[in-house]
């Protein structure tokens, strides 16, 4: 069983250019590939503005999400405010390839098909798996978590990225950014971090059981 994230960019009409948001995009991939079991080759683009990936450790997909739409929203090189949906599929794979573009199975057919459910809404994450309680759970979850994402500033995202990608400390983060402690537990806290974290660990611990 593996998780495959399938994404498109929000606003990606809006940029300058292709020029302005890839470099951005390409980097953010780089890191998660250096951070997490990427299956294949790794992150792949395809139709310009979208992107696919496999993990191999589906308890970890969520965070992965959140790190996608944190680095994309933190950075202040495009001068507009970029954002990703991202929809998660969870289940098994009858021909899996080096290029995550080329595999198919279930799990591909369920990150796909969210994602386009995702197009005729205004939501950003998305999820299916084969237990429809969980996935009515994490609906719900999916929900809140968008909500509180969508309000995130650029320092909001930055200090989310840190924390879930970078796995640093306040104090770790503090010397990063070269701010005070205090004005990181206060970027924290509006992110709502701590909301957050608790979905993650609920995530991560009910796929654990699949």
């Amino acid at each position: 069983m593996i998780a495959v994230l399938t994404g498109d960019i929000v606003y990606s009409s809006s940029a300058k250019n292709l020029e302005a948001w890839l470099p951005v995009l390409k980097s953010i991939f780089n890191d998660v590939e250096n951070q997490f079991e990427i299956l294949g080759n790794g992150v792949e683009m395809h139709r310009g503005d979208g992107f696919q990936l496999g993990l191999t450790d589906i308890s970890k997909a969520l965070q992965v999400a959140f790190i996608i739409r944190a680095g994309l929203i933190k950075s202040k090189s495009m001068g507009i405010k970029m954002d990703t949906r991202v929809a998660i599929g969870i289940g098994e794979y009858e021909y899996l390839e080096n290029s995550v573009n080329e595999s198919y199975g279930d799990v591909f057919t369920r990150s796909g098909h969210a994602l386009d459910e995702l197009k005729n809404t205004d939501d950003r994450l998305a999820l299916s798996s084969h237990i429809s309680d969980f996935d009515s759970e994490m609906k719900v979850s999916l929900k809140f978590a968008d909500t509180l994402i969508k309000e995130w500033s650029q320092a909001d995202a930055e200090i989310a990225w840190y924390f879930w990608m970078k796995d640093l400390t306040q104090a770790e983060i503090a010397d990063a950014l070269q701010i005070s402690q205090p004005a990181v537990s206060k970027r924290k806290k509006r992110a709502h971090l701590d909301e957050l974290e608790l979905m993650l660990n609920r995530y991560s611990t009910k796929t654990k059981t699949f």
